[in-house]
């Protein structure tokens, strides 16, 4: 099975992601991934089933797991439920790390857990309002929330294999991370290999193993996943979001879109709207 590397772009107004898990219907399987986001799931009605390294976590109602930066996990809702998932930037918090290597919180149970729960939840329900007042406590919760975790959860690695793997996949989030700063640009795998230190050879393995993908479809992932809310911006013709978002030529973008999407740019874009 390919593990797939999933990009997480932030919230235009804070430096997070907020959102409700999209199985919250139930019947539905996550296949494994990775990401450089930190993410926390935090389940408030319902089941899911985690799937961290291969080790099976329950999550009920009132609980949540920390799912580290370049961590390979799946998951499994076998039912409805109601689950708030916070995703942030692992460079956000990582000049705290205790050991000065890689930083990395526990999976257990901790006596903080629910004033983890309580907050991710105040900051939920705070975020669907947005109003000015509610945008700086929204700053102030997530603050006291990266206090917590970095007091209460954060490990030192002694696993020396898992941290040789952890630092694989750094490497390459690192590139990936490059890739999204700089997606707009004519990038290649010769650039890439000359500004990281890597042969294109070398490069290009470490897309295939690590990531299940090509270094020519990430770069289209990562445009793509950019272009969506400009599509959604009338005020841009395609024309402009082809050149702002660094597609060689409009076909190319089209050509993408309906790859993924399965409708043309135009489609896409009425079908927003409606």
């Amino acid at each position: 099975m390919a593990i797939e590397k999933e990009f997480i772009i932030t919230d235009e107004k804070f430096p997070f992601k907020l959102f409700l898990f999209e199985g919250s219907a139930g019947y539905y399987k996550r296949e494994i991934h990775w990401h450089r986001m930190i993410e926390i799931f935090a389940v408030s009605e319902g089941q899911l089933i985690f799937y961290i390294d291969n080790a099976p976590r329950s999550l009920k109602s009132g609980e949540f797991v920390i799912v580290n930066s370049n961590e390979l996990h799946s998951i499994y809702a076998p039912s409805p439920n109601h689950t708030i998932v916070l995703q942030f930037p692992l460079e956000l918090i990582s000049g705290n790390c205790k050991s000065g290597g890689y930083i990395r919180f526990s999976h257990e149970k901790n006596e903080s857990d629910p004033k983890v729960m309580d907050l991710i939840e105040q900051i939920y329900d705070r975020n669907l309002s947005r109003t000015v007042e509610d945008r700086v406590l929204i700053y102030s919760l997530f603050y006291r929330l990266c206090h917590i975790i970095l007091s209460d959860y954060q490990i030192n690695d002694d696993n020396k294999e898992l941290s040789s793997r952890f630092r694989t996949l750094d490497k390459l989030s690192n590139i990936t991370w490059y890739m999204e700063q700089n997606y707009k640009e004519p990038l290649t795998l010769q650039m890439l290999g000359e500004y990281f230190g890597y042969s294109p050879e070398h490069l290009s393995r470490m897309f295939s193993k690590y990531a299940g993908t090509t270094f020519k479809d990430m770069l289209r992932e990562i445009r793509l996943n950019h272009i969506l809310y400009d599509l959604e911006d009338d005020t841009l013709t395609l024309d402009e979001i082809c050149t702002m978002h660094g597609f060689s030529n409009c076909r190319a973008m089209a050509r993408a879109v309906k790859k993924k999407f399965g409708v043309n740019p135009s489609e896409y874009r009425r079908q927003r709207k409606g």
